[in-house]
C-alpha cells in the first residue's frame, strides 16, 4: 500500500495545468450548494428554486470553460476575468 501513489486532487491538477483561475470560478459557485446542502440549508419543501439556481450555476460554469479553453487552444491568451464575470453576473 506504500507504493500506491495518492491522487491528486482536481485544484492540484487544475493548478499544474495553468487552469487554477478557472477551477476557482468555478468551484466557488457549485461549493455554494455542495456545503448548503451538507447542513441543511433549504428554501423550503419546494426544491424548483434549488434546481433552477443548480441549472443556472451549470450554465454559467459550461459557458467560462467553453470562453477560457477557446481562448486559450485558439488564441494563446486567458480569457479576461471582466468576461468571465459578466458570464456569472457578477
Amino acid at each position: 500500500m506504500k507504493n500506491i501513489p495518492h491522487r491528486k486532487t482536481t485544484e492540484k491538477a487544475a493548478k499544474e495545468a495553468n487552469l487554477g483561475r478557472l477551477y476557482t470560478t468555478t468551484y466557488g459557485f457549485v461549493s455554494m450548494f455542495a456545503h448548503g446542502r451538507a447542513y441543511g440549508i433549504r428554501t423550503g419543501s419546494d426544491s424548483s428554486t434549488e434546481l433552477y439556481a443548480s441549472a443556472c450555476v451549470s450554465l454559467g460554469m459550461i459557458q467560462c470553460i467553453n470562453l477560457i479553453a477557446e481562448d486559450w487552444i485558439v488564441n494563446r491568451r486567458l480569457a479576461p476575468m471582466s468576461t468571465i464575470n459578466r458570464i456569472l453576473g457578477i
